[in-house]
């Protein structure tokens, strides 16, 4: 079973999105369930084995909280977290003046 190590991490924060990333100690497929409540809704999966799993999460609102759930799976069962709360960025881009 590919053991989930830790939490997901939210990196590459921005106001429309983030990047999801968790790490398992054996290798495994990944998904990734999240929405605005612990009720999720949303899945994205990615079917390579791996053991550093990475998945950009784009389209989201501003300043949101969005509830996150990833899991892993590989023939000897299934590795699940439970849901963490991540939150997208508020801040506009500054726009170079010329």
């Amino acid at each position: 079973m590919p053991v989930i190590q830790g939490e997901p991490v939210p990196t590459a924060i921005h106001r429309t999105g983030f990047t999801v990333t968790f790490q398992t100690i054996n290798p495994g497929t990944t998904i990734v369930e999240y929405g605005k409540t612990t009720a999720l809704g949303t899945t994205v999966n990615l079917p390579a084995a791996t053991t550093a799993h990475s998945v950009e999460l784009t389209n989201l609102e501003p300043g949101t909280v969005y509830y996150v759930r990833v899991s892993a799976t590989n023939a000897a069962g299934t590795s699940r977290s439970a849901a963490v709360p991540m939150i997208t960025d508020t801040k506009k881009r500054l726009t170079a003046r010329p």
